[in-house]
């Protein structure tokens, strides 16, 4: 996905240079939002995958924190019992 994000790169920096002046011809307005396009694909995907890993390593940190939790309310549950009258 980097390999194909830096081509893009690489083919919009060779449509900027070879402009004349301030002016794109048809075709490579075209190729410019072809490769926006694509580009804008590829970082979402990539968002989505941080995302992904993100919530990942937070459920499996709040399933670590509800064992500890967990184990700490039945320890203080059972010191709290009353056992003789």
């Amino acid at each position: 996905m980097d390999q194909e994000l830096l081509l893009i790169e690489e083919e919009i920096d060779v449509i900027f240079n070879k402009k004349l002046g301030n002016i794109f011809c048809v075709e490579d307005n075209m190729n410019l939002e072809s490769l926006e396009s694509r580009k804008n694909h590829i970082l979402l995907l990539k968002e989505e995958e941080r995302r992904l890993k993100s919530k990942a390593i937070c459920i499996k940190s709040d399933d670590n924190n509800s064992w500890f939790f967990h184990i700490f309310a039945n320890q203080r549950r059972i010191s709290n019992s009353i056992w003789d009258l």
